[in-house]
């Protein structure tokens, strides 16, 4: 995940760390779902869902290493990645679960939430935050600070 080097990314997990008050180095298990080299990010290649079409073999390996974490908050960064882990029926955009509606910023008070270990294939709650690149629509810089604390609050 590029978390060894000093890029956008590695600051955005660590401002997820600082406010669940847990150190990156000490406190994260973090993996990619599909564990190939890819010359370009999967959900650029236009031709395959690189994501879902690896999911039967990625999936069972996630489920594996994950179980060596019994306690530990998942926690999701990306649309690509609910459409994999997500059951059908059930929503795999992020900004329902943090209570999105067209007159958010008229609005005070938001119901977060999560995504219940009967949603998805992991069976654990798992926590959906956006892409790093999304936290520049307005929405999401807004919204991630209260966010944040409802995982520490849970």
């Amino acid at each position: 995940m590029n978390l060894d080097k000093n890029g956008s990314i590695k600051k955005y997990v660590v401002r997820i760390c600082d406010a669940l008050g847990i150190r990156l180095e000490e406190n994260v298990f973090a993996t990619n779902f599909a564990k190939n080299f890819f010359v370009s990010p999967p959900t650029s290649i236009k031709e395959i869902d690189v994501l879902k079409e690896s999911k039967k073999y990625w999936l069972p390996l996630l489920q594996s290493e994950i179980k060596e974490f019994p306690k530990a908050k998942i926690i999701s960064l990306g649309e690509p990645l609910l459409n994999v882990l997500v059951k059908e029926n059930f929503d795999k955009r992020v900004r329902v679960y943090w209570d999105y509606t067209k007159n958010w910023q008229e609005r005070l008070d938001f119901k977060f939430r999560r995504i219940e270990e009967y949603q998805n294939n992991l069976d654990r709650v798992i926590y959906p935050l956006p892409h790093q690149p999304a936290l520049k629509t307005m929405f999401y810089k807004e919204k991630l600070e209260g966010y944040l604390k409802f995982i520490a609050e849970k």
